[in-house]
């Protein structure tokens, strides 16, 4: 009996192991997924809710959240500040939300 509690804790210890192997990195050391695409993402609300600007963004998220739609309000408070990575006002909108 004894042996056997032995041997469940070793086979335990080997499983719990091998949950720790460190995921694949790509040849320039960058993650898999990044090594298939480089470019900027493209989201299907590029076409769907399409704006001119960034404070054309902001405007319509502001009409949104006004509206009560907060999904649609995050959604256009990430593309303007997509379009301006310094706007404060939008990174701030967006902290407001979460």
């Amino acid at each position: 009996m004894k042996w056997d509690r032995i041997v469940f804790g070793l086979v335990l210890t080997v499983m719990g192991l091998t949950g720790c192997a460190s995921p694949p990195v790509a040849e320039d050391g960058a993650p898999p997924d990044r090594a298939l695409y480089d470019g900027k993402p493209a989201y299907l609300s590029d076409t769907l809710f399409p704006v001119q600007s960034a404070e054309d963004a902001i405007s319509k998220a502001d009409a949104a959240l006004q509206g009560g739609d907060t999904d649609l309000a995050l959604l256009y408070y990430i593309r303007a500040l997509e379009m301006d990575e310094s706007s404060y006002e939008a990174a701030y909108k967006i902290g407001q939300i979460h």
